[in-house]
């Protein structure tokens, strides 16, 4: 407010910046909050910038530096997507590509479709066709990950995720049922007796020691086959994989709720 013809007058003022700590009016309606935000009758622009980065094919996943705090100006990250598309944060650096290479040294180019940083010398990543990644410190190099089972099938990975306080435990999943554990070597685990085999397990994350992941199964229905999904989580504690029954109920619950709006 700033005071007019004998009485205080509301001034309405736009800002950007952070700190809202004390304020100081160079004129009646110019400024300063705090040590960064400017005020200002007329809005400013913003001060971010767009920051090229060398990729021409979409990104889809992203996985933060282990041990780090996310989103930190010192962190470092790494982002995987199509025709195996990897990039790296650096700070002070930017984004910059990374190649996968086979054991002939040529450049592989599968879909990724998931990326896990689960400790500071190793990165994982996962995507079609039974595509399985791993990255080494000691080579800063990515290379066909040597704990993928032999005997594959050439299923299509969705997510992969570690536990992080026991990073040497986590699990990759995929279409078509595709659920493998790893503990120093990827195997395959069983889902729950009660879930359809064929699944679609689209994503996996951990919530302190527990392994959430989410499914889902198509269906169809109608005189033109018309095509629904039904889906769920299913959890796992260490104890083996269950079907998430409350989520279940929640899912049914907000189902009927739409259908009773339209």
């Amino acid at each position: 407010a700033i005071f007019e013809n004998g009485a205080f007058v509301k001034v309405s003022l736009d800002g950007n910046g952070g700190s809202t700590a004390g304020a100081a009016l160079e004129s009646p309606d110019e400024g300063w909050l705090g040590p960064s935000l400017r005020l200002t009758r007329s809005a400013t622009p913003s001060s971010l910038q767009s920051w090229p980065v060398p990729f021409r094919r979409p990104l889809v996943a992203i996985a933060a530096q282990p041990g780090a705090s996310v989103g930190a100006l010192g962190s470092q990250a790494l982002a995987v997507g199509n025709h195996g598309e990897i990039a790296r944060y650096t700070p002070g650096v930017g984004w910059q590509p990374e190649v996968l290479l086979s054991s002939s040294g040529a450049r592989s180019t599968p879909d990724l479709r998931g990326v896990a940083w689960p400790e500071p010398g190793f990165a994982y990543a996962v995507g079609s066709e039974g595509a399985m990644w791993m990255w080494r410190a000691g080579t800063d190099l990515w290379e066909p990950d040597p704990g993928a089972p032999p005997n594959l099938i050439r299923g299509n990975f969705t997510g992969i995720s570690f536990d992080p306080e026991e990073p040497d435990w986590g699990y990759a999943v995929g279409k078509q049922g595709l659920l493998l554990e790893f503990g120093k070597r990827w195997t395959q685990v069983q889902l729950p007796a009660a879930l359809n085999p064929e699944v679609n397990i689209t994503s996996i994350a951990f919530a302190g020691h527990e392994a959430i992941a989410s499914y889902s199964i198509p269906t169809t229905e109608g005189p033109n086959d018309r095509v629904v999904y039904t889906g769920g989580l299913i959890v796992n504690n260490g104890s083996g994989w269950r079907i998430e029954e409350e989520a279940s109920k929640a899912l049914a619950t907000a189902e009927a709720g739409e259908e009773g709006m339209a």
